[in-house]
């Protein structure tokens, strides 16, 4: 696209949005992964003060409500790419439907839904089980020399 552009004065408008489309694939896929981690960006300045239990119980709240949003924005996601379907409208470069990449949105969502309610039923357990650890994930990378 950049070859393009400066040479010929012109760009195909398709390569951008496939890159477009590709980082938001991106982020989207990594959400579960990172929430299940709980290595998102979050303030936990009173969760860093409470111990044992209170903290537990602080934790599955907390992970509770970003599992009803996740799920909400999941179920809603559905309902735009339905939309995009009927709709029939194209992409800015009209090669693409809207509807193929805007289906990354409850793919990401729906992976992360799953992520994020394996992630309560984890708390769960532990909040049930006080003398368990809660694991901090691997500290190197297995297989890794």
């Amino acid at each position: 696209s950049v070859f393009s552009r400066s040479v010929f004065g012109s760009s195909a408008e398709w390569m951008e949005e496939i890159i477009r489309y590709c980082h938001i694939a991106n982020v989207m896929f990594m959400a579960g992964p990172i929430i299940f981690r709980e290595t998102h960006i979050k303030i936990d300045i009173i969760i860093d003060k409470l111990k044992g239990k209170n903290k537990r119980i602080l934790k599955l709240i907390n992970t509770s409500i970003t599992t009803v949003f996740v799920v909400y924005v999941f179920y809603q996601a559905i309902i735009w790419v339905g939309n995009q379907y009927r709709s029939g409208f194209k992409t800015n470069s009209t090669i693409f439907y809207l509807w193929w990449p805007a289906t990354i949105i409850p793919v990401g969502m729906g992976i992360a839904s799953i992520f994020s309610i394996a992630l309560v039923v984890k708390q769960i357990y532990l909040l049930n089980h006080p003398d368990v650890q809660e694991d901090e994930g691997p500290k190197e990378i297995p297989g890794a020399n």
